[in-house]
């Protein structure tokens, strides 16, 4: 949209503002919203302030800098100047204010995020309003209009997300330009909210005893859906999967496959697209191919599957106890505490660091069943009263057992760093393990879990042990041959 020539030289200023932007390299990490004779230049915590005096410098080289802008003027949103000539303001002025974005928008709550996401495509895939830049989001009237509703209560956080918007629906455009769709709709009536009610009738297997699908989660990762003929495909849906007293999961798959590949019905897995970053589409369970992730075939556990489980024996005070697993440079896994369970949390990694993109969650259950296939005698549990409740039960544990979690210890401490020390000094009096249990009895309990779960993990035959690894983290992004997950499209960062 362009500026309006209202004030002095508003559109040559936005112009030239662009340029110096970009020339500084920081164009994609701002978002220019324009009016009548202001602009605000919204930018990321990454940007130097040095960077910025130094435009505004250029700028007023230029257009003329009004004197009350010789000093800079600090205000909480950031820095304001005022281009114009001092000798002629009968011309007109025009401020720009830069303004810091001092917070992640991470932390706005899901619903917010995956609501914007829909207005956004609603607007460009529906409507044919043509986005060239972030900026162009701010600027189109209807678009901000809805996206200020949405953000209520979050203003100050939609300038991170517009990036993201931006990248998506790009991304999804390129591939999917001249589909029909029906309309981008979030809440009550959208696909989410349809399977969160229809998997109460489908289970994962009937045989030899019905395994119900517990939660919409553990099947599938998509925030929203794009559909087209909406009513049509919730109607034959539900023919599906309630034509029998349990409906199958795998026909369910296979129905949602071929809408897939039909174009009539994509679910779609949103992630946060960082400042600078690309967005990249990617298609799970819906081909041969997309059943498994080509570079992840070809690790190995030990060369290119790591572990990082140090914390288990060196911390000791208050906060949650975390341990890693690394996939190469590109996954990883996050072992942590969720209420009283042990999380299994993956990870998209960018050059081995991590990305704002989280891959999802491996169930507990499937957790315990791959176990239980893999391990003779598999004795890990990840409920909580298995474990000493409290630092007292802890003191008093049974001689016997306080060896079975000696034996544990020693299988797992050689992917321990060097100087792990023995678990006699581990679970001495005032040691690691006594002090956890003193500061949070959680922590105490979730120590022991671990060793639990990856003294089991690897007693895993050598042969075995990669086919468990990559499991563990197909199931938590979503993916799988076995009928276990549904097809999906992911929007997240590019990582290379």
């Amino acid at each position: 949209m362009a500026l309006k020539s209202v004030g002095y030289a508003g559109l040559n200023l936005y112009h030239s503002l662009e340029k110096e932007l970009d020339n500084f390299k920081i164009l994609k990490l701002v978002q220019i919203d324009r009016k009548q004779t202001v602009m605000d230049v919204n930018y990321h915590t990454s940007v130097k302030e040095s960077d910025l005096r130094k435009i505004s410098n250029n700028l007023s080289k230029i257009y003329g800098m009004m004197p009350e802008s010789t000093q800079t003027r600090l205000k909480t949103k950031g820095n304001s100047v005022t281009f114009g000539n001092p000798e002629k303001p009968q011309l007109g002025t025009f401020r720009i204010n830069f303004n810091l974005n001092k917070e992640d928008g991470g932390r706005i709550k899901t619903p917010v995020q995956e609501k914007g996401t829909t207005i956004v495509f609603q607007r460009a895939l529906n409507e044919n309003k043509s986005f060239n830049s972030a900026s162009d989001i701010l600027n189109d009237k209807k678009t901000r209009k809805l996206l200020d509703e949405c953000f209520k209560g979050y203003e100050d956080k939609l300038i991170d997300w517009v990036h993201t918007y931006y990248e998506q629906q790009k991304v999804f455009l390129k591939k999917f330009k001249g589909v029909r769709w029906s309309e981008f709709k979030y809440g009550d009536d959208d696909f989410v909210k349809f399977f969160e009610k229809q998997i109460k009738n489908v289970a994962r297997s009937v045989d030899p005893t019905v395994v119900p699908l517990k939660k919409y989660t553990e099947w599938n990762p998509s925030d929203i859906w794009a559909a087209y003929n909406m009513p049509k495909l919730k109607e034959e849906i539900q023919k599906t999967i309630t034509k029998k007293e349990w409906g199958s999961l795998g026909e369910l798959n296979s129905f949602l496959t071929r809408k897939f590949r039909e174009q009539e019905l994509i679910g779609i897995s949103l992630k946060l697209i960082g400042p600078e970053k690309q967005a990249k589409l990617v298609f799970r369970n819906d081909t041969e191919d997309n059943y498994k992730i080509a570079e992840v075939e070809d690790y190995q556990v030990g060369r290119d599957i790591k572990f990082d489980l140090d914390n288990i024996w060196q911390k000791s005070d208050v906060g949650a106890v975390t341990v890693y697993a690394f996939y190469g440079n590109s996954f990883g896994f996050n072992f942590t505490r969720a209420g009283n369970q042990i999380a299994f949390s993956t990870q998209v990694l960018s050059g081995g660091k991590r990305t704002s993109a989280q891959g999802g969650n491996t169930p507990v259950e499937m957790v315990e069943k791959l176990l239980n296939n893999l391990v003779s005698n598999n004795n890990y549990s990840n409920h909580f009263r298995d474990y000493p409740l409290t630092y007292d039960d802890f003191l008093e544990l049974p001689e016997q057992k306080f060896e079975s979690y000696k034996k544990m210890y020693n299988l797992v401490k050689p992917y321990f760093s060097s100087n792990a020390p023995s678990f006699g000094e581990f679970a001495k009096i005032d040691g690691v393990l006594h002090k956890t249990y003193k500061n949070d009895e959680r922590n105490g309990r979730l120590k022991l879990m671990f060793l639990s779960f990856f003294s089991n993990a690897f007693r895993i035959k050598k042969d075995d042990q990669k086919e468990f690894w990559t499991d563990m983290l197909y199931m938590g992004m979503k993916i799988g041959k076995k009928g276990q997950f549904a097809p999906h499209a992911k929007i997240g960062e590019k990582t290379s």
